[in-house]
């Protein structure tokens, strides 16, 4: 679906555009961005941004920024710059450098 270098191997799995992006999870999802890779995720979604990794955890999401991480299932990171969800429904709104570190944890931005 458009873009450069892409990778979807995932069952399921889509790419949308971008540029060295990777799906490779059941129904994982990256839309656009650069580097960006959905890895051991089932439905697993990316939305653009820089960099960013869903390295486990099933329905994790990360909505664009740079050199974010999500690791636990429904973990999300809703952008800014070198964000870390870690846990389950571990959660970080935005800012730089901020860490969810514990089941249901959440950060609301700002710096870390």
């Amino acid at each position: 679906m458009g873009g450069y270098s892409n990778y979807a191997n995932g069952v399921h799995s889509t790419v949308n555009g971008g540029w060295a992006n990777w799906a490779y999870g059941y129904a994982a999802i990256v839309v656009g961005g650069y580097g960006n890779s959905a890895k051991t995720t089932d439905y697993g979604t990316i939305v653009g941004g820089y960099d960013n990794t869903i390295v486990s955890g099933d329905w994790a999401f990360i909505g664009g920024g740079d050199d974010g991480v999500a690791y636990g299932t429904y973990a999300a990171v809703e952008g800014g710059s070198d964000n870390q969800a870690i846990g389950t429904g571990a959660f970080v709104l935005g800012g730089i450098a901020n860490v969810a570190q514990a089941s249901y944890a959440a950060v609301g931005g700002e710096l870390g």
